[in-house]
């Protein structure tokens, strides 16, 4: 045996003891990578994982397997002088491997395939006898070391995927079902480093559509039904089966966006035994890789808990609207006591809800809003007919009793955990933007705004309608009165988002009172308004424009 041989052979007894004084998992392998090359004179070496069983591989019907899996097939190494001449179908990887010697070195550990070693040389090489041997006998060394690597980096994978499980349904826990698909949007995209994650979704009646998404510039309009996202979300929720397709899968379903081209998806069913809630879809891995069976299985595994927490919200949600429904049965019983309130805790939950939106406010806390303003004279409940429906001026006593009622809506409303910026805006639509409304002398933004929104909303349907202490005033009179008092009880904001609700009211509000024309009701806002004639008798500085409605 010559020293070169020799010296090759003592390399080989080394490796183990080599690699185990590599401590860091990030450059085992590129050690190993780097060892081999040396050992076997080569230019370029690099590992491609497989890791399937041997069975799998050979079973029938598979007769157009990859090439890498073809030569796990073979049990022995392969040598390939100019692949492109012989038209193999190497893997993207090695596209740029351009030499005239490839050697591919099938690794199978306990009948599994558990990847290929690819070598390349810079010189037309062959196999000789003494390769061979050094070859069979370094192979068990890589297919150990690629078996310790593949165990722990499982175990860490598993590790990862049960925290981001956990995170997952920690942050779904007691969530509303737009909260959960938001949530669950940005950790799966996150977590799987892709380019793009839209989760379609149906609730109720509702059409499948796109209602959370990253990385789709068309996402955000919700009008994704018919493109080809959306059709293959409609196939796996008809189906209720996980699909991957590729790029000409993609594109036979019809592309009718631009930047929609591409390279890989997989789209999973969130669905429980019961039902089918929607779809996951995630698009082109950021590393340019396949989707893996692990990811894919991860991705099914938090559809699967999407699923039972969109349901459990479905039935909190319904819980929670029993309530809040007898909540407000209760409002409607206290107007329907008086034949001249009957209806005005809805008028003001419908004129809060239109003040603000006419502020721009997202049209979830609209709702909540109106919702305030349906329940915000709950705490009358508890004040006496003959002092809520006294068609004579109050007395102190009963002035202050009357006064009472905000601070009364807010201990009712404090059973209601889910209810609390609700509660907080139906307990300070007494505050008022000077700072001298009751209970708590609130000033300006420090009033939540809904308080302020309803503040108005309700002066503006009081004013409005009728009443057993007075007729209602004309319309051009109460919309001085609201501009009269802007920058005074009113947020001035609040008063011109009303001036713009009511253009798009109609032409009569919601006490059938006929309202000005546009030009009108933009003149009524920016003119100043007459002072009153006669004056008004002085009230205490805490007193409203209005009586407390």
């Amino acid at each position: 045996m010559d020293d070169a041989l020799l010296a090759r052979w003592q390399a080989v007894a080394r490796l183990p003891g080599d690699l185990e004084k590599v401590t860091r998992r990030d450059e085992r392998l590129p050690f190993l990578y780097e060892a081999l090359r040396r050992l076997l004179g080569m230019s370029r070496a690099r590992l491609f994982p497989i890791k399937r069983p041997m069975a799998e591989l050979s079973a029938p019907g598979r007769n157009k397997l990859p090439v890498l899996e073809y030569i796990c097939l073979q049990r022995q190494p392969v040598m390939v002088s100019n692949a492109e001449d012989e038209g193999l179908a190497l893997p993207r990887e090695l596209s740029d491997w351009k030499f005239p010697t490839l050697l591919f070195i099938p690794l199978i550990s306990r009948e599994v395939a558990l990847g290929v070693l690819a070598l390349a040389s810079e010189e037309v090489k062959e196999l000789g006898g003494a390769d061979a041997e050094l070859i069979e006998a370094v192979v068990p060394i890589v297919a150990r070391t690629l078996e310790i690597e593949t165990m722990v980096g499982e175990n860490e994978r598993q590790a990862r995927y049960n925290k981001l499980l956990e995170g997952v349904e920690a942050l779904m826990r007691d969530r509303g079902w737009a909260e959960i698909l938001g949530s669950v949007v940005h950790e799966v995209h996150q977590s799987l480093q892709v380019e793009r994650t839209l989760i379609f979704a149906r609730r109720g009646q509702e059409s499948l559509e796109v209602r959370a998404g990253i990385g789709c510039p068309y996402a955000s309009a919700g009008n994704l039904g018919d493109d080809a996202c959306g059709l293959l979300a409609k196939k796996v929720f008809s189906h209720r089966k996980t699909e991957v397709q590729n790029f000409n899968g993609i594109l036979d379903l019809g592309l009718t966006r631009p930047f929609c081209i591409e390279r890989q998806v997989v789209a999973v069913p969130i669905a429980s035994p019961e039902r089918v809630h929607g779809v996951i879809e995630c698009f082109n891995r950021l590393d340019g890789k396949d989707f893996e069976g692990h990811q894919i299985e991860l991705l099914e595994r938090v559809a699967g808990r999407m699923a039972l927490a969109i349901e459990n919200a479905e039935l909190l949600d319904q819980i929670r609207q029993s309530g809040i429904n007898a909540v407000i049965g209760l409002a409607t019983a206290l107007d329907a006591k008086d034949a001249y309130t009957a209806s005005h805790s809805h008028n003001v939950g419908e004129y809060s809800f239109r003040i603000a939106a006419a502020l721009g406010l997202p049209y979830d806390q609209c709702e909540r809003i109106k919702l305030a303003g349906i329940l915000h004279d709950l705490g009358k409940i508890g004040i006496p007919d003959d002092v809520l429906n006294k068609p004579d001026k109050l007395t102190d006593a009963e002035f202050e009793l009357i006064k009472s009622h905000p601070v009364k809506t807010g201990k009712i409303m404090a059973h209601f955990h889910d209810l609390q910026d609700v509660r907080l805006s139906a307990a300070t639509h007494h505050e008022r933007w000077d700072g001298f409304g009751y209970p708590d002398r609130l000033k300006g933004e420090s009033i939540p705004i809904g308080g302020r929104i309803i503040c108005l909303a309700d002066a503006f349907d009081t004013l409005t309608s009728d009443r057993k202490y007075r007729a209602r005033v004309t319309m051009e009179f109460a919309l001085q009165e609201m501009s009269r008092n802007r920058g005074r009880q009113f947020d001035p904001a609040c008063v011109d988002a009303l001036f713009r609700a009511l253009v798009d009211l109609g032409s009569v509000d919601l006490n059938g009172n006929a309202l000005p024309s546009h030009e009108e009701l933009e003149r009524l806002r920016t003119e100043p308004p007459p002072p009153l004639k006669p004056p008004p008798k002085p009230k205490p500085a805490e007193a409203e424009a209005t009586r407390p409605a």
